[in-house]
């Protein structure tokens, strides 16, 4: 299977497609640009047309400009023989390019600590490497996302074993990692509960870093109130703990997005009880959640159908917070239209719903996990088990259908993030099914351009990543 990248214009034409790969297969990662062009990370288990295998799956890096010409290529990899070696999870541009991922082989300059570690790698806009830093525990440490600003690179993720200088809780345990332009490590933080632990998104803000996942038992000075629950921590930019918040039910909880807006700081998830002051609507509810910057509970919003109902992702524009999911009914004043629907909310900053649209392919169970803004629109994508295999829509802050656009391939397709700037649209997802050596994987992915020709700067990370 190859990797691919798509340009569509505004209106959903398409512009150009470029298609590439090896011999073997290609799997894409994350995507981003800038106003020089546009850059895809992932990992081949072959050899890039001018580039050098360095053993197993490599991860590589492809820049195009606006009019979808390769400008250059860079496939690096750990030396091992193994059926796997280097991938690349995540990728953010800020003056450079950045690059997170896992590798279970030994960079050159750098030592393997054990099983799988994180990698981060540092190239210019030419696409050559600046540095490269490899680190983790004996055990087993995964990236789940990468950010960067002017005071430095972040990268989040788990570990199951102990990083330098920290002590395990327990489990698998969070950490953050900050690392400054040339590639010295600032600081890491390792933390957790007595039990697993998990980082399902992450934001740099002007007021700080925050981190959200699940607690499966009590985090530091704060308590346990059901099976498992969700959290948020924010950190200054000196890796400083400002506060942590740890809520839920008695029930199970999960925090799995995070936006934030100058009023304040905006965590989805779903949960399995009743949140304080709420009302469960039956089996599993959606809920929204407001934060101050410095950590008070402005309000809280759980709602639900009578099945089960989720919130994966968030984004908020001056006009109001945007929440995505999906759900197994009927959403009040809304019509059910397959077995499982997609549905967005607009909330106002004050908690207040706005408008609810709830739509699907009838007979098909439809997922939303990606969704984002600009100032033309709310962008969702949705995967669905008929035909069209994946499609996005598009609505005005008004909540009225601007455009649906299908996604086609030979094989089926599913879109998992959608990431926006004032003109731009980015996609990715994964494609395919593959079953050959050096890997065997189910899928192959995809990421997509959708347009104008002057391209402004902007990221998109893969939590990822973390996508249950």
């Amino acid at each position: 299977s190859d990797a691919y990248i798509r340009k569509y214009d505004v209106d959903g034409n398409e512009v150009w497609t470029r298609q590439f790969g090896s011999a073997s297969s290609e799997f894409a990662l994350g995507i981003a640009a800038d106003s020089s062009g546009i850059y895809m990370a992932g990992y081949t288990g072959g050899t890039l047309p001018g580039q050098t295998s360095a053993g197993g799956i490599n991860a590589f890096v492809r820049k195009y400009d606006v009019g979808g010409n390769e400008i250059w290529t860079r496939q690096f990899g750990a030396v091992i023989i193994s059926s796997e070696s280097t991938t690349a999870q995540a990728l953010a541009v800020h003056g450079d390019i950045y690059i997170a991922g896992n590798t279970i082989g030994s960079f050159p300059g750098q030592t393997n600590s054990g099983s799988n570690d994180v990698y981060i790698r540092k190239q210019d806009m030419e696409g050559n490497e600046v540095w490269t830093r490899q680190f983790g525990s004996s055990s087993h440490d995964y990236a789940f996302g990468i950010a960067a600003d002017s005071s430095g690179i972040y990268v989040a993720g788990y570990t199951e074993g102990v990083l330098p200088g920290q002590t395990s809780l327990g489990g698998a345990d969070i950490y953050l990692q900050k690392y400054d332009s040339d590639g010295n490590a600032v600081w890491t933080r390792q933390f957790g509960s007595t039990s697993s632990d998990y980082a399902n998104d992450i934001i740099v803000h002007s007021s700080g870093i925050y981190v959200v996942g699940t607690a499966g038992g009590a985090l530091p000075d704060e308590a346990s109130i059901g099976n498992s629950d969700a959290y948020i921590r924010k950190y200054d930019m000196d890796g400083n703990v400002i506060w942590t918040r740890q809520f839920g039910s008695s029930s199970a909880d999960y925090a799995q997005g995070i936006t934030a807006d100058i009023s304040g700081v905006y965590v989805v998830g779903y949960t399995e009880g009743t949140l304080p002051g709420q009302t469960n609507a039956g089996d599993k509810d959606a809920y929204i959640r407001k934060y101050d910057v410095d950590g008070n509970e402005l309000w809280t919003r759980q709602f639900g159908a009578g099945l089960s109902e989720y919130a994966w992702g968030i984004a908020a524009d001056s006009s109001g917070i945007y929440v995505v999911g999906n759900s197994s009914g009927s959403i009040p004043l809304q019509i059910r239209s397959g077995n499982d629907d997609v549905y967005i909310r607009k909330y106002d900053v004050d908690g207040n719903e706005v408008w609810t649209r709830e739509f699907g392919i009838p007979s098909d169970t439809d997922r939303a996990h990606g969704i984002t803004v600009n100032g033309s629109g709310v962008y969702v994508t949705v995967r669905t088990s008929g035909t069209p295999a994946t499609y996005l829509r598009k609505y005005d802050v008004d909540g009225s259908e601007v455009w649906t656009k299908q996604l086609a391939s030979a094989w089926w397709l599913s879109a998992r993030d959608i990431a926006a700037d004032s003109s731009s649209l980015y996609v990715v997802g994964y494609t395919g099914h593959v079953q050959s050596d050096p890997i065997w994987l189910e899928n192959s992915a995809f990421v997509v351009k959708l347009t104008k020709d002057i391209v402004p700067g902007g990221t998109l990370y893969l939590p990822v990543i973390n996508a249950h």
